[in-house]
């Protein structure tokens, strides 16, 4: 069958799960499902496959049966009791009106250092080395391998808190009320919050004045357990429409029933607060997302008509990511209007369709010797030339009275040494082609041929 023919050839390019589920949707499983208890019952055993896989790959089989043993069908009514606690993984697939997260200040215990850290890697040949290290000796100098796997399986887990974090948002249908806690200097200066936390993933959208100048300390010393706490809390008049990071908080009292996608959270890292353009940025976000959920799923199932339906679901989507709420529809028309024009577009297709060693969302980490820097490459494939192809997707277009050439050069010089970072990076010998695709303009600009050098 051509769905599996295409799957195995994307086994090594995706986790488990993302496989597993991947090929279930594309074979049309949800149409075999008689109620929506089922697709439940399905997100239980992709979850599974999250848990016990290793390293992207099924565990042993008897941890394997364990797994599926455990696995029980889901009631068709789980409101037995007006209030239910749960972990978060338990949690996942569900919905509810009300939900409450407590302790998001609350930062994870560090690991211990282990005495031997490795790492696996492609190779450009298409095959698989493996890198070691072991732990440092006492009074030895720092090992750069062993610090840079170790930074490495940091940035993981980071990703996993904010995959985490998304997960426990989501699962609120009309209200959702975040607890976590900080600590005051004594010039009443808020410290950041502890490291490997959720609030610390927050923390750059509640930063601002409006939302310290109310805080007063507590003397955790002598708590004075009779009195009411002096932490006052304001009630934002449903009417404003904030212009700053506040807006990050803004949290709509509805949902759209639609599938949700909880293995993908967006952080806008170094965005410091909201300037004017956020809106922008939050629909180049989303367009991102979806362009990378279109090159795996196919461009033969996304035809146009299906963005049309999605336009209640964007709107909610940017709403989550602190959009101004008058101005999701408009920014989700945005949305539909950049993914309309790619799939109208014969290079957009192109781009989107079909290659040899493809891939979205590429994520890269590169150690320059002191830090490890972590990179997302759009798009990179090899065509039928045997040239590699490096893609990053614009949503920005000319302003107002600018014309389309300076605008263009404008963007290039702007963009070009991150490109050629992500070649260097890539480690490929073959011919190179760097370009931005620009979705709202249907443009593919190319920066030309080049040999890349291996770093």
């Amino acid at each position: 069958m051509p769905v599996l023919a295409s799957s195995i050839k994307e086994r090594d390019r995706l986790s488990l799960r993302q496989w597993i589920e991947t090929t279930w949707w594309n074979l049309k499983g949800p149409q075999c499902l008689t109620e929506k208890i089922d697709l439940d019952n399905a997100e239980s055993f992709f979850g599974l496959l999250e848990t016990i896989s290793v390293k992207g790959r099924l565990p042993e089989r008897e941890v394997l049966e364990q797994g599926l043993g455990s696995l029980k069908a889901r009631p068709q009514n789980l409101a037995t009791a007006p209030v239910q606690v749960m972990t978060i993984h338990k949690a996942k697939g569900l919905e509810f009106d009300s939900v409450i997260i407590p302790g998001l200040g609350k930062g994870e215990r560090l690991d211990s250092s282990a005495l031997l850290l490795w790492e696996s890697y492609a190779l450009p040949n298409g095959g698989h080395g493996l890198l070691m290290a072991p732990i440092k000796g006492r009074n030895e100098p720092a090992e750069p391998i062993y610090n840079f796997i170790d930074d490495a399986n940091k940035g993981r887990k980071q990703y996993e808190s904010q995959r985490l974090l998304y997960v426990a948002v989501t699962r609120a249908k009309k209200r959702l009320y975040l607890f976590g806690q900080c600590y005051l200097s004594k010039k009443e200066q808020v410290y950041k919050p502890r490291q490997r936390s959720f609030l610390a993933l927050l923390w750059k959208q509640l930063q601002l004045e409006q939302y310290t100048q109310s805080l007063n300390p507590i003397d955790f010393a002598r708590p004075k357990l009779q009195q009411p706490s002096h932490l006052t809390l304001s009630r934002l008049k449903p009417a404003v429409c904030h212009s700053s990071a506040a807006e990050a908080l803004v949290l709509k009292t509805w949902l759209p029933e639609q599938p949700r996608d909880d293995n993908q959270f967006n952080v806008l890292e170094n965005a410091g607060p909201l300037a004017g353009n956020y809106t922008e940025r939050a629909v180049g976000t989303l367009v991102h997302r979806y362009l990378a959920e279109i090159s795996q799923q196919g461009l033969e199932h996304w035809p146009i008509s299906r963005l049309e339906g999605l336009l209640l679901k964007w709107a909610n989507e940017l709403s989550l990511m602190g959009v101004c709420l008058p101005d999701c529809a408009k920014a989700a028309e945005k949305v539909k209007e950049a993914l309309s024009k790619i799939l109208q577009d014969k290079t957009g297709r192109w781009i989107l369709g079909p290659h040899s060693q493809a891939d979205s969302e590429l994520a890269l980490i590169y150690f320059d010797g002191a830090h490890c820097n972590k990179y997302i490459v759009d798009r990179t494939f090899i065509d039928q030339s045997d040239h590699r192809w490096i893609i990053d997707y614009k949503t920005s277009t000319p302003k107002a009275g600018q014309d389309i050439e300076s605008f263009l050069l404008e963007q290039r010089v702007l963009y070009q040494p991150q490109l050629k970072t992500y070649a260097k990076m890539l480690n490929d010998k073959k011919i190179q082609h760097l370009g931005l695709y620009f979705p709202l303009l249907a443009y593919l600009l190319v920066f030309g041929e080049e040999q890349s050098k291996c770093i």
